[in-house]
């Protein structure tokens, strides 16, 4: 039952892109657009999905779960710097060493990992799922963002790196969210509507995007070695650290399977967006997303089975 779940998700996911893969052959649209397509979901939708997220929590919701909230977002931090450590060390050039950081690291959690907690744990995994994207998510975008910043600048002074940091929209409406949750306020009722309407088509439109670029690439020219690499470190590596930092720290039953399942997820449709924002190898981070997308259907069985 979970493999055909996996399997539905995955393939809708794909169909999405098929018709901006078509739309692109066709000449519905050009390179321009995708990029139009692209500043959208970076500038507006994920920032409004964000803001919404954050500003809809309680404080109740987070004292529910602090234990399974700091350890997911310890988790998260940790990866972010051991892996920026390895690509540096390696002298790995930031096109692709950048692609490989982001897209090995952030996962498809919301539109592939909160459907298949829920079919495998009912409301209590669904509980921990929420609080996930709410926070140890939010906190692995922080350390990303702040990790591509820094790359990308090196050699600059800590004030331009903290300047690109802090300017990125995402980073900006994670800092606002978090303001709204600690003051209790929420968002104006219309406004939370607002934002949850442009937050909706962020996924969609970015497998759309996806789509188009793909149309445009060359097929011959599929790096399977950066896809295997981001493939290694989303599918096998991020999941065992998840693993073996959430024994270690107590977490076991529901908690320790959300922990680990939503770091098994393939890389997010989000990084191919972030690739062309953050002048990332475009190639190399589709690559990643369509093999990890494809391998997960096998991995994800291993890990279920592993924390069952």
């Amino acid at each position: 039952m979970f493999l055909m779940g996996a399997t539905e998700i995955l393939l809708s996911l794909f169909l999405v892109a098929i018709a901006g893969f078509l739309a692109g052959k066709f000449g519905l649209f050009d390179v321009e657009a995708r990029k139009v397509f692209s500043k959208f979901v970076f500038y507006i939708a994920s920032s409004a999905v964000i803001l919404a997220a954050l500003a809809s929590l309680s404080s109740d919701d987070l004292q529910k779960l602090p234990k399974f909230v700091a350890i997911n977002s310890l988790i998260y931090v940790l990866l972010f710097a051991l892996l920026y450590i390895v690509l540096r060390l390696a002298k790995i050039r930031y096109t692709l060493g950048g692609a490989i950081f982001y897209a090995g690291l952030s996962a498809n959690c919301l539109f592939l990992g909160l459907p298949f907690i829920n079919a495998l744990y009912g409301s209590e995994g669904v509980l921990y799922a929420f609080s996930f994207l709410a926070i140890p998510l939010s906190v692995a975008d922080l350390a990303g963002f702040y990790g591509l910043s820094k790359w990308r600048n090196r050699g600059a002074s800590i004030k331009k790196i903290l300047k690109d940091f802090v300017l990125n929209p995402i980073v900006l409406a994670t800092f606002a969210g978090i303001a709204l949750l600690l003051l209790g306020t929420g968002l104006w009722a219309p406004l939370d509507k607002a934002f949850n309407l442009l937050g909706g088509g962020a996924t969609g439109v970015a497998l759309f995007s996806i789509g188009l670029f793909l149309s445009s690439a060359a097929w011959k020219h599929f790096n399977f070695g950066a896809a295997a690499a981001i493939s290694f470190v989303k599918l096998l590596v991020v999941p065992l650290v998840a693993w073996l930092v959430g024994v270690f720290f107590g977490l076991s039953g529901v908690a320790l399977a959300v922990t680990v399942l939503m770091a098994a997820m393939p890389s997010a449709i989000f990084c191919m967006v972030v690739a062309t924002e953050y002048d990332l190898d475009e190639h190399a981070t589709a690559d990643g997303i369509i093999l990890s997308s494809l391998l997960f259907l096998g991995t994800s069985l291993f890990w279920v089975n592993l924390v069952k």
